[in-house]
């Protein structure tokens, strides 16, 4: 064997190490991906990853592609309940969900849902900027029974910061909040887009008479 073939024959076993290593290297990542992408079991990795009450701050990440492969990027989510002074911020997430009037006539609404105990406001916050919202309100208690409906309202959160589980986040914190105040039923309907969403939160809509907006409710047990 002359000096040629042997070289021709190192880099044929070269390019096989090669592609067999790369291989080995991508076998975990696709396993990482899989069981933290944002579309993967979202309940299971709001319990471990974004679990987070109406007080207290949180931990969010997302995957972006480069070249091919992804990496996550790491940033700190909070979640709490909007402060008087963020409403130009509230404002500007009111307008981005649409279907808004005047600003001042929202302002004076907003002001007052935001001294009744019997709404909550909460917020996601990425580095002090307010990135999403959401809004219930407690109906209050039946007159015969004593027992209390919370309505979901809103639940929004900026497009660039969709799918890494902030409005999973959100949904949890109004979740517990409507709980922890003696809600009997936490109800809501959803638009077409978002049906997909609480689905895979676990949650399955009920037939209602509003065609076309999904209803879903949650039962608590009684105390």
């Amino acid at each position: 064997m002359n000096d040629s073939q042997q070289s021709n024959i190192n880099m044929l076993v070269l390019a096989w190490i090669t592609t067999i290593s790369d291989c080995l290297l991508r076998i975990p990542l696709a396993i990482v991906f899989i069981f933290l992408s944002p579309n993967h079991n979202d309940d299971l990795a709001l319990e471990t990853r974004t679990r987070c009450c109406y007080s207290r701050g949180c931990y969010a990440g997302f995957f972006l592609p480069v070249e091919g492969e992804y990496y996550m990027k790491q940033f700190d989510v909070e979640i709490r309940a909007a402060a008087e002074s963020e409403w130009d911020q509230v404002w500007n997430l009111l307008e981005r969900r649409g279907a808004t009037d005047a600003k001042e006539l929202a302002e004076s609404r907003f002001l007052s849902i935001f001294q009744n105990r019997q709404h909550y406001l909460p917020i996601a916050a990425v580095d002090q900027k307010l990135v999403g919202y959401g809004w219930v309100q407690n109906y209050g208690p039946h007159l015969r029974s004593g027992q209390q409906l919370f309505r979901l309202h809103d639940l929004f959160v900026l497009e660039p910061y969709r799918k890494n589980r902030i409005a999973a986040a959100l949904f949890e914190s109004m979740k517990e909040w409507s709980q922890h105040n003696g809600a009997s039923w936490l109800q809501w309907n959803a638009n077409p887009t978002s049906t997909s969403f609480y689905m895979r939160l676990g949650y399955q809509p009920i037939p209602e008479e509003d065609e076309g907006f999904p209803f879903f409710e949650i039962e608590f047990a009684a105390k």
